[in-house]
């Protein structure tokens, strides 16, 4: 039973005495979120110190009205302010919360005892407005140190809710009771969870030590998959079935890799929870997301697998902050750099975390590791997570990567559910590497700046055993000499593959001399930027986060004719301008100051801003603008380019031109998060950015060339990710559905043949247990009799299954996924003469693309969405579509109007290091739009065509009006040859298209407004069985400028005996002029076997002309 109690004031105890110290709390919790309001019963377990006293600070919001008999509550001192503390700490919100302190004491003294116990009931209200992360930060995230409102709670250690002491670590078992129609989480496990009397009661356990407890909560829907590691969970603040989906499988994946590559999980559940402001918090056995966050398009493949290492790193092994927070640099590493590096993209992922600190960190803001606690900067990011992660790096680049995952392995099982410091992490590698490892510890992270290497006085002269290769390699901007391991890469003559080499740096210069046994062609020092150093400008491309990381920013706003535009500019101005310091002018465009780094917000009249453009490749038009290789017309886009001053490359210029007025606003807020770019463009009012990169670096003061008429640049080896793990299961099944079509018994799969129809009921039988419907019909077949040309009268069948929609309005309408399991048999048809009588296999055209097909089907027929999804293997697409033709035409014009759109799937078998192609994006506006952000949702490069309908079972629906697309991995000689086997197939190619098609899918089957289509319904009167003239090159779909670029010249063919080569572009075939890749198709008609035509194409800049005599493509 508790007692009422009379608070005493002891003003003179002004510091905490060695007490009794807390080590679990048992708390019983009731909420009343209308009201803000909180009422605790919280019973306090204390292990034995040096006098029998507990301190412990309590927020001064909260009144403690009762304590356990036996005990006296004193109170300490006046309130405090309060630091923000741990692994969400933040600037924003230290000294926003007041405490007091306390101290209990027995009233009779406990000599034998080694533990205490008393009880403690306090209540108030906890609602501290939620504001925005300073304006200097260009993540701007909301913040509070503790809520709790009628939109949901959110409770931590800096809300001090709970009583603090000098505990780092606790335990606690807590009960909440709150509304019916909201949901409660916090660490550990859930151990109740009941509704009585519209109250709901949920009792969460944390048996292991946490640095603080959270409760954060809401009207919450819940989703749920139990998996072999833990139990994942998704907490969204409405029904979201699609994206809930996502992020499950998301969990099982990356609790599967890191469980593998560092050691088992140390939680039985992780929580995606959707907060109801923008947070990007990590927590213990869950992560607390923004609604935003969780929907950007790259989160999955970028700041998701970052929340969960932290139950390894910061919240499995929780941090000593007191000496530096290591957590960030090795998540970010084992998260952020881990996910680039299996994708290839390791050294440009350092290269841009150098680029970020050469950008942001200027010497007067620069500070040793020792003192990063949190992130609230770019400047904190650039040293707390950047110079913290390159030091994992350049650590496991000098011990190897065994001795690095043993040393992260054995850090792991040593200090689970402790604390931990930098020192600890040294002395455990300095173990397992069997190095002493204190200096390079010591330079990373108690000094501040970083070393600037350079290459001098290289040289090369003939020795009696070879050529003799001397250089000098310095390091300065510290003071003292880094101890350095350089990696140098030497381009030999006649070498393929370059020499590496590491060479110790420990002076502030020193001399290398290598007997070579071939002629060096070109040294690179540090190529794949493996040292953390200061980047010189040269090194890296002008950027954004260059002109935002300047230390004064100034900006130009130039006068413009459209006023409402030039209002627009200086809205931007003024938001850019907040929070830091920066200039704002209304001045002339020219001269613009080479002493600042300089935005310019003009119009396209800037003359000697598109000459310097010019020279980095961009295309001024009257009617728009080309960037590497692509046109976007000024209508509705925004433009941003950056480049060095030219008389001043330690600053840069932007220029901002376009006149989407209605889209500034937007471009405002988006644009400090596309730091690393140095160009843009942005379309529409919210505008969504359709292309991004950054212009090539031409020379570097880290490279050296012997013969500048010598290009040649050795090979780098291909580094292997820190952590793998092997799961190519999905890859080994669609490889075996491609097995069975493309097998020599199937004898290339004709029309009218024993072989097509067991390829038929293959897929039937797959639908079938699939769990798959029926379309329209007792079984999966849609059968008919039709004449078909050179194969006569056939019985032909479409395979048709559907996963129904769960939504009682869009399940009315369906997507379909297409793709022919069809090809030319023996060759008699299709196919060159000199190949008749020859088995073709088909392999990528098409059991490919029924291998995609029936790997997603199988998907969705277990994960069924809001829209229907109808799948259909269609028949005789050689022949002219005939199976997708025949299936629109059993349908009624009321029926065809539920098609929400078509993807077809033909010729994907071939996916390498390209992107995949998505044909005929021009029939529907958004599609751009949606395989973009598939490709940002997957990190699988998508390049969506518009200009090209592609010639597949999509062309029956484009003539309908329908919005319809093609995958296609791209042409190759092989195409309709017995050649096109199976051992050519890329089978993880054939996992990056089923991730697009499933991602495509999961958008689509829960969008409500329908898309906006750009093609009217058409007929076409061209016979595929036409014997049409045939050029012989293969066209590079990436090309969008006018024309048709040439990526390969076919052997023998009659483009190849003209002399035409490869990046030749083709602008007039006879007197047809050649715009894009349908204007070549369609012109080709009209040329019949025999023909010689006049061809103009443009090589290297200049126009020139050819005459060919054109050959008979078979049908």
């Amino acid at each position: 039973m508790l007692k009422p109690i009379l608070v005493l004031f002891l003003l003179f105890l002004s510091a905490f005495s060695f007490g009794w110290e807390i080590t679990h709390h048992a708390l019983q919790v009731k909420i009343h979120p209308e009201e803000s309001h909180i009422d605790i019963v919280n019973t306090i377990e204390c292990k034995k110190s040096v006098k029998d006293v507990c301190d412990f600070s309590l927020n001064s919001n909260l009144q403690i009205s009762e304590i356990s008999p036996g005990f006296t509550l004193d109170s300490l001192n006046a309130l405090e302010n309060a630091k923000s503390e741990g692994i969400n700490s933040s600037q924003n919100t230290s000294g926003r919360v007041a405490f007091k302190k306390y101290q209990v004491k027995p009233n009779q003294p406990l000599e034998k005892k080694e533990s205490l116990r008393f009880t403690l009931r306090y209540q108030g209200k906890i609602h501290y407005p939620i504001t925005q992360q300073g304006a200097e930060y260009l993540r701007s995230f909301e913040e509070t140190p503790g809520i709790i409102s009628a939109a949901g709670v959110y409770l931590c250690g800096d809300s001090f809710w709970y009583p603090r002491g000098t505990e780092k670590m606790v335990r606690f078992r807590v009960e909440i009771v709150l509304p019916e129609g909201w949901e409660i989480i916090s660490q550990g496990s859930k151990k109740q969870d009941s509704i009585l009397d519209k109250t709901r009661t949920v009792v969460w356990h944390s048996p292991w030590p946490v640095d603080e407890i959270y409760l954060t909560g809401g009207p919450l829907v819940v989703y749920e998959k139990k998996g072999a590691i833990a139990t994942s969970l998704v907490y969204l603040r409405k029904k979201d079935d699609a994206l809930a989906q996502r992020y499950l499988e998301a969990t099982e994946e990356y609790l599967n890799l890191y469980s593998q590559g560092i050691g088992p999980y140390p939680y039985d559940k992780f929580a995606l929870i959707e907060n109801f402001w923008e947070t990007g918090y990590g927590m213990p056995s869950f992560t607390l997301l923004g609604s935003t966050v969780i929907r950007l398009p790259f989160l999955l493949e970028s700041s998701y697998p970052h929340e969960i290492l932290h139950n390894w790193w910061g919240n499995g092994v929780f941090v000593d902050y007191s000496s530096g927070n290591w957590c960030e640099g090795l998540t970010a590493y084992m998260a952020d750099h881990l996910m680039k590096e299996k994708k290839g993209q390791g050294a440009e992922y350092r290269r841009q975390t150098l680029q970020r600190y050469r950008d942001f960190v200027k010497s007067s803001q620069d500070f040793p590791l020792v003192q990063f606690r949190s992130r609230h900067s770019p400047v904190t990011e650039a040293v707390g997570y950047g110079k913290s992660m390159m030091l994992f790096h350049e650590l496991r680049k000098r011990i190897g990567d065994e001795a690095f995952l043993k040393g992260i392995q054995k850090f792991y099982r040593e200090f689970e559910f402790k604390v931990a410091s930098f020192s600890d992490l040294q002395k455990i590698f300095s173990l397992v590497s069997g190095q002493n490892l204190e200096k390079f510890f010591h330079e990373r992270i108690a000094l501040a700046g970083a070393p600037e290497v350079s290459l001098q006085d290289a040289r090369q002269n003939k020795a009696a055993n070879g050529i003799l290769l001397q250089f000098t390699l310095e390091q300065k901007g510290i003071e003292t000499p880094y101890e350095l391991h350089v990696p140098i890469a030497i381009s030999l003559e006649g070498q393929k593959e370059a020499t590496i080499m590491q060479l110790p740096l420990t002076q502030k210069s020193q001399h290398v001399a290598l007997l070579l046994k071939n002629k060096p062609i070109r040294i690179d020092v540090d190529p794949e930027f493996d040292v953390f150093r200061k980047l010189y400008r040269s090194e890296i491309p002008a950027s954004i986060g260059q002109i935002f990381g300047a230390e004064e920013m100034h900006i130009l706003l130039a006068a413009s004719s459209n006023p409402v535009l030039h209002k627009e500019h200086e809205a931007v101005a003024k938001r850019w301008s907040q929070g830091r310091k920066a200039v704002v002018s209304q001045d002339a465009l020219s001269p613009v100051s080479k002493e600042h780094s300089t935005w310019i917000l003009a119009d396209g009249e800037a003359p000697f801003l598109k000459k310097l453009f010019e020279c980095k490749g961009v295309q001024f038009r009257e009617n728009g603008i080309s960037i590497s290789g692509q046109f976007f017309p000024w209508e509705d886009h925004i433009f941003v380019l950056t480049a060095s001053h030219p008389e001043n490359d330690e600053n840069a210029l932007g220029w901002i031109l376009g006149n989407n007025a209605k889209g500034m606003a937007g471009l405002a807020r988006k644009l400090p998060h596309y730091g690393k770019y140095s160009y843009l463009v942005f379309q529409g009012q919210d505008p969504t950015n359709v292309l991004k990169g950054q212009w090539p670096i031409l020379a570097s003061p880290m490279s050296y060339t012997f013969y500048p008429e010598n290009t040649q640049t050795g090979e780098l080896p291909k580094n292997k990710p820190l952590i793998t793990v092997e799961n190519d299961s999905k890859a080994q099944e669609m490889m075996k559905h491609i097995r069975f079509l493309a097998d020599p018994e199937k004898k290339g799969r004709a029309i009218g043949t024993k072989e097509l129809d067991a390829v038929a009921s293959y897929i039937a039988d797959f639908f079938q247990k699939s769990g798959l419907s029926p379309f329209q019909g007792k079984d999966f077949f849609q059968t008919w009799e039709q004449e078909i040309p050179v194969y006569g009268k056939q019985k032909l069948a479409n395979i048709l299954g559907i996963a129904p929609g769960q939504n009682k309005t869009l399940s009315r309408s369906c997507i379909i996924v297409g793709a022919h399991y069809d090809h030319l048999g023996m060759g008699e048809v299709g196919s060159k003469p000199v190949y008749a009588g020859k088995a073709h296999p088909g392999a990528d055209d098409n059991a490919s693309g029924i291998a995609v097909m029936l790997d997603c089907a199988e998907y969705f027929a277990k994960n069924p969405q809001k829209r229907s999804i109808l799948f259909v293997a269609f028949t005789a697409e050689e022949s002219g579509y005939i199976g997708s033709r025949a299936f629109l035409h059993t349908l009624s014009p009321a029926e065809k109007s539920q098609i929400f759109a078509m993807i077809n799937l033909d010729t994907i078998g071939r996916l390498q290091d390209q992107p995949l192609l998505v044909l005929a994006c021009n029939s529907a506006k958004e599609w751009p739009h949606i395989f973009r952000g598939c490709s940002f949702q997957t990190g699988i490069p998508v390049l969506p065509i518009e200009n090209n309908q592609g010639s597949s079972d999509q062309i029956p629906f484009l003539e309908e009006g329908i919005p319809a697309v093609q995958f296609f991995s791209g042409p190759h000689e092989d195409y309709h040859t017995p050649q096109d086997t199976i051992e050519k197939i890329a089978p993880k190619g054939l996992e990056k298209s089923a991730k697009i098609l499933k991602e495509a899918l999961l958008y689509l089957a829960n969008r409500e407004e329908p898309l906006t289509t750009q093609n009217q319904p058409q007929s076409t009167t061209s016979s595929p069985h036409k014997k049409k003239a045939s050029f012989g090159i293969m066209p590079d779909f990436a090309y969008t400028e006018k024309g048709v670029r040439a990526l390969k010249i076919t052997p023998s063919s009659r483009a190849h005996a003209m002399g035409l080569q490869e990046g030749d572009i083709i602008i007039y075939m006879g007197q047809f002029p050649i715009s894009n890749l349908k204007d070549l198709a369609d012109c080709l008609k009209f040329y019949t076997k025999g023909e010689t035509i006049k061809v103009t194409y443009i090589r290297h800049g200049k126009q020139e002309e050819g005459q060919v005599e054109l050959e008979t493509k078979e049908p």
